[in-house]
C-alpha cells in the first residue's frame, strides 16, 4: 500500500534516487512533502549529509594539496585526494540502492548524523505495534 505512494509526482525509488544524485532535490522533497515518515526523512537527510561530507573533504583536500604544492611536496598531495573517494563510494551505493528500491540500506555515518537531526519514531511502526497489541488482547484465552 505504501509502495504506490507518489512523492513529488514520482515513484518513491525515483524521488529518493534523485535526492542522492542532486542533494537540493532532497531539500525540496523535505520541504514540500508533508506525509513523510521519520525513516524517509532520515534517508533524505542522509543524502544531504553525504553531500556535505564530500564537500568538506574536497575542500580540505584542496587546501592540503595547495599547501603541498607551495611547500614543493609533490608526492603527498594525491594521497589526501584519495579521501574524497570515501564519500563518493557511499554516494554511489546510496543512489544505486535507492533507484533499485532497496530502502533498507543506511549509509553508516550519514544515517547516524541524520538520526540526530530527525527525531521521533515512525508513525507506521507505532501503528503496527498498536495493532499487534490489540490483536493479542482480543485473542480469547483458553
Amino acid at each position: 500500500m505504501a509502495e504506490n505512494k507518489q512523492y513529488l509526482g514520482m515513484e518513491k525509488n525515483v524521488c529518493f534516487g534523485l535526492s542522492w544524485v542532486l542533494f537540493p532535490f532532497a531539500i525540496v522533497t523535505l520541504a514540500v512533502e508533508k506525509e513523510l515518515t521519520a525513516e524517509e526523512k532520515r534517508s533524505l537527510v542522509s543524502s544531504i549529509v553525504v553531500a556535505a561530507i564530500a564537500t568538506i573533504i574536497s575542500t580540505i583536500a584542496s587546501i592540503i594539496s595547495s599547501i603541498c604544492r607551495v611547500a614543493e611536496i609533490y608526492d603527498f598531495g594525491w594521497t589526501v585526494g584519495i579521501l574524497g573517494l570515501i564519500p563518493f563510494i557511499f554516494w554511489l551505493i546510496g543512489f544505486i540502492k535507492n533507484f533499485k528500491g532497496d530502502f533498507d540500506w543506511k549509509c553508516p555515518l550519514a544515517y547516524n548524523i541524520a538520526c540526530c537531526f530527525v527525531k521521533g519514531d515512525d508513525k507506521e511502526e507505532k501503528k503496527e505495534e498498536k495493532e499487534e497489541k490489540t490483536e493479542e488482547l482480543e485473542e480469547p484465552k483458553e
